[in-house]
């Protein structure tokens, strides 16, 4: 049924959804713009489709959100025709005034049944390519662009704290971005993780080395801390290090799409309607 396998969904709106808890209809309006050319007659079987994409069950369900489509005039519908139009990314960049030049790739397969988790892994994804991007301009900044392709230079200045060992976010953070809580955000991280929007690394902090296992270390250590030891061999040498868990290395995995020339386009455009 669908015409469209793949569309670019401009960061902003992503971020609109999330915050206003528009996944449904975010989901109903991708699909709606992947089943036509821009207007359609939606016969109940192609509502059926959609609603089976998405998981949903009840009719009156999806009228709901797409009665709220039409109020946010996403979607327009003509009562005479019967006809729903369905308004374009750029409509939506003009109409909110969305400036940024990133957009999701959303995957019609995989992306409709898991709507929610795509706005969050997203969410998460952005953010994690954001402190990248600020992290090599810090590198740029203190041993020049070049470092950025040199393992050696980026080990110093790691070693020497001059930028993160590694991206990730807290629990607490990941709460943060995503307006839950630390065990909803753990359960969260590892949904998005299991559909492979991400991917996790543990991370540890060494706590004290030692030639023996002595685990009685641990004693006088926070309870609410995950520890363990991790038995090393270095020249002939074995040593044990007495470990905290870290919070976890993410990795996107998801694909982002530069529409700056669309961007540019749209400004001239507006300053021109001015």
């Amino acid at each position: 049924m669908f015409k469209t396998h793949t569309l670019n969904v401009p960061i902003e709106l992503v971020h609109l959804v999330h915050d206003n808890k528009l996944h449904e209809a975010l989901g109903i309006y991708l699909l709606l713009k992947a089943s036509c050319d821009g207007h359609l007659f939606l016969s109940v079987e192609q509502r059926s489709c959609i609603m089976a994409a998405l998981g949903l069950k009840d009719v009156r369900t999806f009228k709901k959100h797409l009665d709220k489509l039409i109020q946010l005039n996403w979607v327009g519908y003509n009562k005479n025709s019967r006809t729903y139009y369905i308004r374009s990314f750029k409509t939506l960049r003009v109409q909110s005034g969305f400036h940024k030049y990133l957009s999701a790739v959303f995957h019609v397969s995989k992306d409709a049944a898991n709507i929610t988790e795509f706005i969050q892994g997203v969410l998460l994804c952005f953010e994690i390519k954001r402190r990248m991007r600020g992290r090599n301009s810090k590198v740029a900044k203190i041993a020049g662009s070049s470092a950025l392709k040199k393992g050696r230079a980026l080990h110093e200045l790691k070693a020497n704290g001059d930028i993160s060992v590694y991206i990730g976010l807290s629990l607490e953070k990941l709460g943060e971005l995503w307006g839950v809580s630390k065990s909803q955000a753990d359960r969260i991280k590892k949904r998005v993780s299991k559909l492979k929007y991400i991917k996790t690394k543990a991370k540890y902090n060494i706590i004290h080395t030692s030639s023996k296992p002595d685990f009685s270390l641990f004693k006088n250590l926070p309870s609410n801390r995950i520890y363990d030891v991790k038995r090393r061999k270095r020249n002939g040498w074995v040593y044990y290090e007495f470990r905290e868990r870290s919070y976890d290395e993410i990795i996107s995995l998801m694909e982002f799409v530069n529409q700056k020339s669309i961007v540019r386009r749209l400004n001239i455009a507006n300053e021109e309607c001015l």
